[in-house]
């Protein structure tokens, strides 16, 4: 199983990103457009996974701790054909990824041990004729679970399927 764990997104915040996407396609962008159920924000990308790995994957979630709080998107960006949102700095963001990071590792699991930069991806394999811009205004959005999601091809569509949710305290 593919596995991340993740906060995922709603309301404003989800909306607002999907006003992106349109406004990019608006603008001739041809790319594979992260679907409005799949954005997230990834905490931890662990990869492939089977067995007893699965079950401490799981384990490491509802081990976490903590407050809810909220995050707020301000800023678009992209590497190669990757374009993303981008959010404000956020200690409690920085303090939620480390645990999840230690939980990780007191079990035992591999992760991708890349330096932690959150980001939502909004499209890959973005191409366009002309140049174009991409706009996004500060949005704030509440961060109040974490979720170990499956990362699978169905009917040849990418879907995320949660495994396991520790909802954070508010």
């Amino acid at each position: 199983m593919r596995l991340f764990i993740a906060l995922p997104l709603c309301g404003d915040a989800r909306q607002a990103l999907l006003d992106v996407q349109q406004d990019m396609r608006n603008q001739g962008v041809r790319a594979n457009f992260s679907r409005a159920e799949n954005l997230h924000l990834t905490l931890a990308f662990l990869g492939e996974l089977e067995g007893e790995a699965v079950r401490a994957a799981q384990e490491a979630v509802l081990s976490l701790k903590g407050a809810a709080f909220s995050l707020t998107l301000d800023r678009p960006g992209s590497f190669g054909g990757l374009y993303w949102a981008g959010l404000r700095k956020s200690k409690p963001l920085d303090a939620l990824a480390a645990q999840v990071r230690r939980a990780l590792d007191q079990r035992g699991l591999d992760y991708d041990r890349k330096p932690f930069r959150a980001h939502i991806t909004l499209a890959r394999q973005v191409r366009a004729a002309e140049p174009f811009r991409v706009e996004l205004p500060p949005v704030e959005t509440a961060a109040e679970r974490v979720v170990l999601m499956q990362s699978s091809r169905v009917d040849g569509r990418l879907t995320y399927t949660p495994l396991a949710e520790r909802r954070l305290n508010g």
